[in-house]
């Protein structure tokens, strides 16, 4: 869920062969050395596409946006189906909540800490469980090249610090949700330490952002970032310096 910010997929490209390296202490023994993507042309990728779910729809005219860049990453050449492994959205997602509660623990308060974590146990059973799962997406990476799937179930919206981050909550197609249904879509890509990288896609009728991940497998950073710049191309959706800068 984290990582640099460019201009372009080329920026990334540059930035990822400088980051990418083993930790300090591990230097002496290990090296990165990311394979370079398989494909080159648009033509040459088959993509699978998963913009919306039931247990996190996706706002309309984000919806709308993304469904026409996929459209035009088609009509460019590339094979698209709305396809996605066989995996559960929700069961998915909870492997995610489950893991990322308990890495945050440490920094909650410890009667709050205690209740969240879970168990020693209960953190073995789902790290077993993303286990299985990337096992899935192992092998459905063996048909098609990456995935196409929503950043946020909807675009931007006002910056809001009051009260609880876990009781707060967020308008999306005029109805309220969850504010921590936010991290959704990048939760359920970074629980398996897939490849990411976000292109932009288009702007929403009131001029915000919209973006799209593209996710490919493990390892197989460059790949994402290809594709994500010829997606950005497509879309006609490339970097525009923010207002004021």
């Amino acid at each position: 869920m984290f990582g640099p910010l460019a201009r372009s997929a080329e920026d990334l490209e540059l930035v990822l062969g400088v980051l990418a390296a083993p930790d300090p202490e591990r230097a002496i023994a290990w090296r990165v050395d990311l394979p370079e993507p398989r494909r080159n042309l648009v033509g040459d990728y088959r993509v699978g596409v998963w913009l919306d779910d039931t247990f996190c729809a996706t706002d309309r005219e984000e919806l709308a946006i993304l469904r026409a860049a996929v459209d035009l990453l088609a009509d460019a050449g590339a094979m698209v189906d709305d396809a996605h492994p066989a995996v559960s959205f929700a069961e998915q997602l909870d492997v995610f909540r489950k893991l990322v509660t308990a890495a945050a623990s440490p920094s909650m308060p410890d009667e709050v800490a205690e209740a969240a974590s879970g168990t020693h146990r209960d953190w073995l059973r789902a790290d077993e469980e993303r286990a299985r799962l990337r096992r899935v997406w192992e092998e459905w990476f063996e048909t098609y090249d990456a995935m196409v799937c929503p950043v946020m179930p909807g675009p931007a919206f006002p910056h809001d610090q009051e009260g609880d981050p876990f009781t707060r909550t967020v308008v999306i197609d005029g109805s309220p949700r969850p504010y921590m249904s936010l991290l959704s879509w990048t939760g359920l890509i970074s629980v398996l330490g897939l490849p990411s990288t976000v292109a932009p896609v288009g702007r929403t009728s009131a001029g915000l952002p919209v973006g799209v991940q593209v996710v490919s497998a493990f390892l197989r950073d460059r790949e994402s970032i290809r594709l994500a710049g010829i997606l950005a191309r497509v879309a006609g959706s490339g970097y525009e310096p923010p207002p004021g800068f």
